[in-house]
């Protein structure tokens, strides 16, 4: 074998190992399937992995305001030890449900910014947490565009 073909055939060996390390330590050195997901408004996402449970009814202020929004309550899940393809349900928590909405309008580069409510037990910056699969007290949404300007509100009942 000549040089170039010895040389050539290193630098993929090498190119190889050095993507499947780092697949291995992106994925087992985040722990990615430790944590709750949420699927962030996604409807079609959230149905796939079968924990959807309920749309919900929302008001935007002003009415005239057009925006692509989705606001529906799923059960809490995470991903699969192995793959975030595989759902796991989660059973043994306190908030076992969660109203999950979306994040971003990038059509009309909008993203949507939930207002803290001290009502709320558990909450963070994508979902609320919730003991029932019910919403008890209102939600409100900002909807911020450009990044800083605050151009309307959502009102989740």
């Amino acid at each position: 074998m000549n040089l170039f073909l010895k040389l050539s055939l290193c630098a993929i060996l090498i190119l190889l190992i050095l993507g499947l390390a780092n697949c291995f330590f992106e994925w087992y050195g985040y722990e990615k399937w430790k944590y709750r997901r949420s699927t962030r408004g996604n409807i079609e996402e959230s149905k796939k992995r079968d924990v959807f449970l309920k749309e919900l009814n929302y008001l935007i202020d002003p009415i005239d305001l057009k925006v692509n929004f989705n606001c529906y309550i799923e059960k809490g899940y995470k991903y699969g030890l192995n793959s975030m393809e595989r759902t796991k349900t989660i059973f043994t928590t306190n908030y076992p449900f969660q109203l999950s909405f979306s994040q971003l309008d990038t059509l009309n580069d909008i993203y949507y910014s939930l207002r803290k409510n001290t009502k709320f037990d558990s909450l963070d910056r994508f979902c609320i947490y919730l003991k029932e699969p019910a919403l008890i007290y209102e939600v409100k949404i900002d909807i911020i565009k450009n990044n800083n300007d605050t151009i309307g509100l959502i009102t989740i009942k």
